[in-house]
C-alpha cells in the first residue's frame, strides 16, 4: 500500500492485527446470528434480511429464514475481525450487501464468491454510529465483483488505488479517517464508466480535487459535501469540471466556498440541477450561468449573497425552481426577467424591503412564491397580477401594514395564503371571495381590529378552508356571524374552520353567552377554539373563559345619570330573541332612546314606544332596524325630530308622532318634507302640532311655512359655506406661499436677514466660493460675476488667479472644492462640452453627498437641452433649483445662496440687479484664450 508515512502505517497495521487476534480469542464462532425478514426494495415482501452477528465469520445462510428469496442483506457486527480464510460463499445469490462494524481489513478473498453482487456498503461504524472502528481497504479487496455497480466506503482508514470493478457506476467515499483520503489520485480514473461520485467529509488536499475528477466524460452526478474544515474552498477552482462534459447534477454544499469563478461551469453545459447551499458565497458573477439553458433547479440558499446582477439568470430559460432563501439580499431588480418556466421561487429569510412592481412580469407559470421573513412593508397592487397560476403565497414575518382586493385579484388558483406576523389592521373576506380553491388563509399575530364580510365564508369556498385570526387585536366577538355559520346544519357538507383565540375581547353586555353558541349543530366544527376564548376587559374578568361565565357577568356602563357612590350597569337587550318581529313597550318611562338600544333585533317589524315619556331620540337609535315597518312614538315628550333619525329605516311604512310638544323649526319642516315623500302612512293633521319659541299656543305642523321660520334655502348651510370659504382661502394662501417660497425667502433675507434653510458652513474653509466655468465664458466671470461678488465681500477662488502653476489640475480641483463653502457652476453649452468642467461638477457633487449638504449653486448662462447634459448634472437640475443669468433678482438670489459674510454684503446685493448683457457674450471672437492643465495646452 502506498503511503507518505510507511513506518506509521505499518505500526498501525500491526496494532490492529494484534487487537484483532485478541478479539477473536474471546469471540465464540459457535454463537449464531439473529436475522429477521423485512420488505425489500420496491416493497417486495420477504426479500430483505437484517442480521445482528457477534462477528462477520459467524454469518451463515442457515441463520437466514427463506434464504432462497433473499436479495438484500444488512449485517451489523458486535465485534470487528479480519479472518484470513473468511469467505461469504453462502451468500452467492445476494445482490445488495451492507456490512456495519465488521472488518479491520478487507482482504481480497472476502467478496470473490459474490458474483451477483450489485451494491456493496462497508461502514466502519455500527448502525447507531457509535462506536466507529475505521477499517483498511486493500487495492485488491474488490477483485472478483464483475457486476458491482455501486460501492460505498464509509469511515475507512484509507482508500488506495482500487483494481477491478469494470461495471462500477456509483462510488461514495464518506468520512475517511481524519480526511486522509487519497494517496493515489488516479483512483477514479480507473472507472471511466462512473456515473455518480459522492465525496463527503473526506478531503484533505484541496488542490487535488480537480485532479480527482479528470477523464470521466460519462460522469452525471457529483456530490461533494460536508468538507467545511478540510476542503475550505475559498475560491471554487476554475477547471474543476473541465473533463466532465456529461455532468447533469452538481451538489457542493457545506464546503465553505466563498468565491465562485465566473467560468467554472462553462464546460458542463448539460447541467439540470445545481446545489451550492450552505456555503459562504457573497456574490454570484453575472456570467456564472452562461450557456446553462438546460438547468432546471438552482439552489443558492443559506449563503451570504447580498447582490445578484440583473442578467445573472438570463440564460436559464428552462429553470423551474430557484432557491435564494436565507441570504442577505436587500433588493432585487430585473433578475427574473425572461424566466417563463419558473414554478417555484423561494426568497424567504432575506432583508428585502421593496419589490419592484414588474419583478414577476415574466413568471406567468409560477405556482409557489416564498417571501417570508423579510422587511417588506408594502406591495404594489399589481405586483402579483401576472401570477395567475399561483397556488401558494407566503408573506409571513414581514412589516406589511395593509393588503387589498386589488393585490390578489388575479389569484383564482390560490390554495395557500399566509400573511401571519405582520402589521395588518383590517381584513375583508370579500377580498378573497374569488379564490374558490383557497384552503389556508393564515393571518395570525397581526394587529387586525376589523374583520368584514363574514357571509363570504358561507358561499365562496369549496370547503376545508382554515382561517387563522389568532393573536390579533379583535375586541368584539362576531357572535352574529358565528351563529349564522354554526347554524347551517348539513346544508353545506364542509364548513370553514375559523380560529379566534388569544384576542383582547371586551366581555360587556353585547356578548352573547358562548354556551348558547356551542349548543348549535356545528359550532365546534366551525369554531374549534371558541370554548377556550377568554376575556380581556373589564379587568375583573381578565383571563376568564367566556364559556364559564354566567350571563349576569356581561355588563355595560349605564349612560344615564347614576346616583352618587353607585356603579350602574345595563344588560341591554342582547338576550332577546333575534327573530323577534314585534315589541309593545308603551306605558313605560324611558326618557332617552340611546344608540344601540335595539341592536341585535334585525328582524323587528313593529315597534310601539308610545306613552313612554320619551324626550330624546339618538340619531342612530333605529339605524339597525332595517326591516322595521311600523313605529309608534305618539303621546311622548319629544320636542325635536330630525329626518336623520329615520333615514336609514328604509322599509318604514307607518310612522305616528302625534301629541308631542314639538318645536317649530327648520329641522321639523325638513323632517315633514322627508316623511311625506318616504313614508307611506304619516299624517301631519291636528294631532301633530308645534309651537314657536316663547309661544304657548300650538299650531298644526301642516300650516307652518318656511318663510315664517326664515328657512330660506341654504340658510342652514351658511356657516358651513363660511367655514369652507375660510378653509379654501387658507389653502390658497398656503399654495401661494409654497409656489413663491423661493422669492419670499430671498426677500425676507434681504429685508430682515432671515435664513430658513441655513447650512453649517464652518470656519475651516479658505474660500466662500469656487467658480467653475468654461474658458469660453471667462469674460463673464472677469467682467461681471467675480467683481460683483468680491464687491459684496465674498472671497472667491478663480482658475486664472488662484490655481497653482504646474500642479496636477485634477488634484487641485478636488482640493479647491473641499476648501470652498460653495461651488458656483456657470452652466452653458461650453461648460457641457468641457471634460474638465464635468470633473469640477463631479468633485462638487461628491462633496455634497459626503457632507449631506447642498453646497452647489448653478447659474444657467444660456438655454440648454437637458438630454445633452451629463446624467449626474441632469439629475441635479431636475431635483434642485438654479439661477438664471439676467434675472432681475439675480444678485439677491445669489447672495442668499452663498454663505453669510456680513451685513455689508447683504446691503450691496440689492444694487445693480439688472445685468447688461450687451457687452458681455459667452464667446468673444476678438480674444483667444487657452486652458493649461497638467502640461497640456488646449486652445479654446
Amino acid at each position: 500500500m502506498e503511503t507518505k508515512y510507511p513506518c506509521l502505517m505499518l505500526s498501525v497495521a500491526l496494532l490492529l492485527l494484534l487487537f484483532s487476534c485478541s478479539c477473536n480469542t474471546g469471540a465464540s464462532a459457535e454463537t449464531p446470528c439473529t436475522c429477521e425478514l423485512r420488505p425489500g426494495e420496491g416493497g417486495v415482501p420477504q426479500s430483505s434480511a437484517f442480521c445482528q452477528c457477534p462477528t462477520i465469520s459467524s454469518l451463515s445462510s442457515q441463520d437466514i429464514p427463506n434464504y432462497d428469496n433473499i436479495t438484500t442483506m444488512v449485517v451489523s457486527c458486535q465485534a470487528v475481525e479480519s479472518p484470513a480464510d473468511l469467505s461469504l460463499s453462502d451468500l452467492s445469490s445476494i445482490q445488495s450487501l451492507s456490512l456495519y462494524n465488521c472488518f479491520y481489513v478487507v482482504l481480497n478473498s472476502t467478496f470473490r464468491s459474490l458474483p451477483s453482487l450489485r451494491k456493496l456498503v462497508l461502514d466502519g461504524c455500527d448502525l447507531d454510529n457509535d462506536p466507529c472502528n475505521y477499517f483498511w481497504v486493500r487495492s485488491d479487496s474488490f477483485l472478483g465483483l464483475p457486476n458491482l455497480e455501486e460501492l460505498q466506503l464509509l469511515a475507512a482508514a484509507d482508500v488506495p488505488k482500487l483494481h477491478g470493478l469494470p461495471s462500477l457506476e456509483s462510488l461514495t467515499l464518506a468520512y475517511i479517517y481524519q480526511g486522509v483520503l487519497i494517496k493515489n489520485y488516479t483512483l477514479v480514473i480507473q472507472y471511466p464508466n462512473l456515473l455518480q461520485f459522492t465525496l463527503t467529509g473526506s478531503v484533505s488536499e484541496t488542490h487535488k480535487v480537480d485532479v480527482l475528477l479528470l477523464d470521466m466524460p460519462l460522469l452525471e452526478r457529483v456530490n461533494i459535501t460536508y468538507n467545511p474544515q478540510s476542503l475550505n474552498w475559498i475560491v471554487l477552482p476554475e477547471n474543476l469540471f473541465k473533463h466532465t462534459p456529461g455532468l447533469k447534477e452538481l451538489s457542493l454544499t457545506h464546503d465553505s466556498i466563498r468565491v465562485l469563478s465566473q467560468l467554472v461551469l462553462h464546460p458542463a453545459t448539460n447541467l439540470t440541477k445545481i446545489n451550492l447551499s450552505n456555503n459562504n458565497i457573497r456574490y454570484v458573477p453575472p456570467r456564472f450561468f452562461d450557456g446553462q439553458d438546460k438547468l432546471v433547479e438552482v439552489d443558492l440558499s443559506d449563503n451570504q449573497i447580498w447582490y445578484i446582477a440583473y442578467n445573472t439568470f438570463s440564460d436559464l430559460v428552462a429553470m423551474e425552481v430557484l432557491d435564494l432563501s436565507n441570504n442577505v439580499l436587500t433588493s432585487l431588480e430585473t433578475v427574473l426577467k425572461g424566466l417563463l418556466n419558473l414554478r417555484i421561487i423561494d426568497m424567504s429569510k432575506n432583508s428585502l424591503g421593496h419589490l419592484p412592481a414588474d419583478i414577476f412580469t415574466d413568471c406567468t407559470n409560477l405556482t409557489e412564491l416564498q417571501l417570508s421573513k423579510n422587511n417588506i412593508s408594502s406591495l404594489d397592487d399589481t405586483i402579483f397580477h401576472p401570477l395567475t397560476k399561483l397556488e401558494g403565497l407566503y408573506l409571513n414575518y414581514n412589516e406589511l401594514q395593509g393588503i387589498s382586493r386589488q393585490l390578489f385579484q388575479n389569484q383564482t388558483s390560490l390554495q395557500v395564503l399566509q400573511v401571519g406576523v405582520n402589521r395588518l389592521q383590517a381584513v375583508d373576506f370579500a377580498w378573497f371571495s374569488h379564490m374558490s380553491a383557497l384552503n389556508q388563509l393564515l393571518l395570525p399575530i397581526n394587529n387586525i381590529q376589523t374583520v368584514s364580510s363574514w357571509g363570504v365564508l358561507k358561499s365562496s369556498f369549496r370547503g376545508n378552508l382554515q382561517v387563522d385570526l389568532v393573536a390579533n387585536n379583535i375586541h368584539r366577538l362576531p357572535y352574529r356571524e358565528i351563529i349564522q355559520l354554526a347554524s347551517l346544519g348539513q346544508s353545506k357538507p364542509q364548513l370553514p374552520q375559523v380560529l379566534l383565540n388569544f384576542n383582547p375581547y371586551n366581555c360587556d353586555c353585547e356578548v352573547l353567552p358562548v354556551n348558547q353558541v356551542l349548543s348549535l349543530p356545528r359550532a365546534t366544527e366551525t369554531f374549534p377554539d371558541l370554548v377556550n376564548i377568554s376575556c380581556w376587559n373589564p379587568p375583573e374578568l381578565r383571563n376568564l373563559q367566556v364559556s364559564h361565565l354566567p350571563p349576569s357577568s356581561f355588563k355595560c356602563f349605564f349612560k344615564e345619570q347614576c346616583p352618587e357612590s353607585c356603579s350602574c350597569y345595563s344588560l341591554g337587550m342582547k338576550y332577546t330573541d333575534d327573530a323577534l318581529q314585534r315589541i309593545v313597550n308603551y306605558g313605560n318611562n324611558m326618557s332617552t332612546i340611546e344608540e344601540g338600544t335595539f341592536q341585535g333585533l334585525d328582524s323587528l317589524e313593529v315597534l310601539f314606544l308610545n306613552n313612554s315619556g320619551v324626550k330624546n331620540v339618538h340619531s342612530s337609535s333605529f339605524s339597525h332596524l332595517r326591516h322595521l315597518k311600523e313605529l309608534h312614538l305618539q303621546d311622548n315628550d319629544l320636542e325635536h325630530l330630525s329626518k336623520e333619525t329615520f333615514k336609514r329605516v328604509s322599509r318604514l311604512q307607518v310612522l305616528d308622532i302625534g301629541r308631542n310638544p314639538l318645536k317649530c323649526n327648520c329641522d321639523l319642516l325638513a323632517f315633514k318634507e322627508w316623511a311625506e315623500t318616504n313614508v307611506q302612512s304619516v299624517s301631519f293633521d291636528f294631532n301633530v302640532t308645534c309651537r314657536n319659541h316663547g309661544n304657548k299656543v300650538f299650531t298644526s305642523v301642516a300650516h307652518v311655512v318656511k318663510r315664517e321660520l326664515s328657512c330660506a334655502p341654504g340658510n342652514q348651510y351658511v356657516y358651513v359655506i363660511i367655514a369652507l370659504g375660510i378653509v379654501v382661502a387658507m389653502l390658497l394662501v398656503v399654495l401661494l406661499v409654497y409656489q413663491y417660497r423661493g422669492f419670499l425667502q430671498v426677500w425676507l433675507y434681504m429685508k430682515c436677514g432671515w435664513r430658513f434653510d441655513p447650512i453649517d458652513d464652518g470656519d475651516d474653509k479658505t474660500y466662500d466660493a469656487f467658480i467653475s466655468y468654461s474658458s469660453r465664458d471667462e469674460l463673464v466671470v472677469i467682467r461681471e460675476l467675480a467683481p460683483g461678488l468680491e464687491e459684496r465681500g465674498f472671497n472667491l477662488c478663480l482658475h486664472y488667479r488662484d490655481f497653482p502653476v504646474g500642479a496636477c489640475i485634477a488634484t487641485t480641483i478636488i482640493e479647491t472644492v473641499e476648501a470652498s463653502r460653495r461651488t458656483i457652476i456657470l452652466l452653458s453649452q461650453n461648460f457641457v462640452d468641457s471634460e474638465w468642467c464635468a470633473l469640477e461638477f463631479k468633485a462638487a457633487h461628491r462633496q455634497v453627498l459626503e457632507d449631506r449638504r447642498n453646497r452647489i449653486v448653478v447659474i444657467v448662462l444660456d438655454d440648454l437641452e437637458l438630454q445633452n447634459v451629463d446624467k449626474d448634472l441632469q439629475f441635479y437640475l431636475k431635483t434642485n433649483t438654479y439661477l438664471k443669468w439676467g434675472d432681475p433678482w439675480f444678485w439677491s438670489k445669489l447672495c442668499y445662496a452663498l454663505p453669510r459674510v456680513g451685513r455689508g454684503a447683504d446691503k450691496q446685493s440689492s444694487d445693480s440687479e439688472h445685468i447688461d448683457m450687451k457687452d458681455v457674450t459667452s464667446q468673444d471672437s476678438g480674444i483667444e484664450m487657452t486652458e493649461v492643465y497638467e502640461n497640456k495646452t488646449v486652445e479654446t
